[in-house]
Parts: structure tokens; C-alpha cells; sequence
């Protein structure tokens, strides 16, 4: 378990009931002697959950987890969908709305449980891989 610091102050045990993001992507040498981009890594991950409203976004329910990655940044997967997201490594409170309306229009269409990767990193398009039917 992480702090509010990002600093790992606990292991989570297998019969702990935990209801908390995983954070995935880091080794433990990433975590016991942090370079400077997995540093920015981290703090920008504090920087998203901090941007998250609370209690979660209505169209994707609670985070589930945060994956940290030197090419592609921050990613995340929510419990009520089925795609992964990519956010990249800033810009996460604009990405919250963006995400609402491409998951109203990709449920319109009937879509949405068929999307693989929804890639907000861009602020002028958003991507959509969707899975085979």
C-alpha cells in the first residue's frame, strides 16, 4: 500500500479485503530506489487520483487501477468498463468528460462492451479499439 505520498508503507496481504486502486507497472526496484521518471510516474499518478471525482465517473464506476509506463504513462481501468484507458502523462481532468461522452456515444451505438483501449492522450482526437463481435 501506498501513502498519500506515494510512498509504500504496507503490504497488502492476500486475506486483507482492500478496496483501493491497484497501482501496477512498477518493480520493486522502481519502487525502492525511484529514477527520476518513475518519480514523475508516481507523481503523476497522485496528480490523477487527485483529479478523479468522488465516488467515481457515472459511465465507468470506480478505479481499479493505475498502470504506470515509461512509453505510454498512465493508464486506467475502471470496475463498469471493459476497456482500458490511456491518458498519457498529463491532462487528467480534462480527460474525465472527454471519457463520459465517448462512452455515451460507444453505448449508443451499442459498442461499449466490445471496446478494447479508449486513448485519451491526445486533446485533439480520441482513439477507440474495439474488439471482434
Amino acid at each position: 500500500m501506498l501513502d498519500n505520498e506515494m510512498h509504500p508503507f504496507a503490504p497488502v496481504r492476500s486475506l486483507e479485503t482492500v478496496d483501493l486502486p491497484v497501482i501496477s507497472g512498477l518493480s520493486k526496484a522502481d519502487i525502492l530506489e525511484p529514477d527520476e521518471e518513475i518519480l514523475e510516474l508516481m507523481q503523476n499518478a497522485r496528480r490523477l487520483l487527485d483529479s478523479l471525482p468522488q465516488g467515481g465517473l457515472p459511465a465507468a464506476g470506480r478505479l481499479s487501477e493505475v498502470h504506470l509506463d515509461r512509453v505510454w504513462g498512465l493508464s486506467v481501468v475502471f470496475g463498469d468498463l471493459p476497456a482500458t484507458v490511456r491518458l498519457g502523462f498529463a491532462g487528467f481532468e480534462a480527460a474525465w468528460p472527454r471519457l463520459e461522452k465517448v462512452c455515451a456515444d460507444l453505448k449508443q451505438r451499442g459498442e461499449l462492451d466490445r471496446t478494447l483501449i479508449i486513448d485519451l492522450d491526445s486533446d485533439r482526437r480520441v482513439v477507440v479499439r474495439l474488439g471482434r463481435e
